[in-house]
């Protein structure tokens, strides 16, 4: 189990990098077209804004896992360390089910877009294809929320089981 999700983070990242690095050499060749040609890639701003969509929504799932979404912590650091735990639990639920409520109606716009036959007005492909990422990488981002907040029951159950043996 641990080598699947060894390999399905690894398979995250590179879907992360090679996009961005794809469209920076496409930027890059681009800048240079229309210097010297007076003219460029005509697809390249649209798939520009589905490569940054992309970016976006898978980043946001890997921020999740390990922890980097930017979060206030003045309360929880003002409260003690059980407290927070529980702050902690209630702030990674409302994530959760935010999370999977925008997956929800994600996957409700896909469905949309295949039923109107919707296509991309520059690249040859239906428009719900770029867009698949937005309920997927919710859908993740919302399981990988309810992992944290299996980890942090654990750990408070762990906390209340020593505190409970000490006294």
């Amino acid at each position: 189990m641990k080598k699947a999700l060894d390999l399905f983070r690894t398979l995250e990242k590179v879907l992360l990098v090679l996009p961005m690095a794809f469209l920076c050499i496409c930027i890059f060749i681009n800048i240079l077209m229309r210097a010297f040609f007076q003219s460029g890639i005509s697809w390249l701003e649209e798939f520009s804004r589905y490569a940054f969509v992309f970016s976006t929504f898978l980043g946001a799932s890997i921020a999740v896992e390990s922890d980097q979404h930017p979060k206030m912590t003045a309360v929880t650091d003002a409260v003690p360390a059980g407290a927070s735990l529980v702050l902690k639990i209630v702030g990674n639920l409302f994530c959760a089910g935010l999370s999977l409520v925008v997956a929800y109606y994600g996957c409700q716009q896909i469905l949309r877009m295949i039923a109107n036959g919707a296509m991309a007005s520059s690249l040859p492909v239906p428009l719900y294809v770029p867009y698949l990422i937005i309920p997927l990488g919710m859908l993740v981002s919302g399981i990988r929320y309810l992992c944290l907040v299996c980890q942090s029951v654990r750990s408070l159950s762990g906390t209340a089981e020593k505190g409970g043996a000490a006294e």
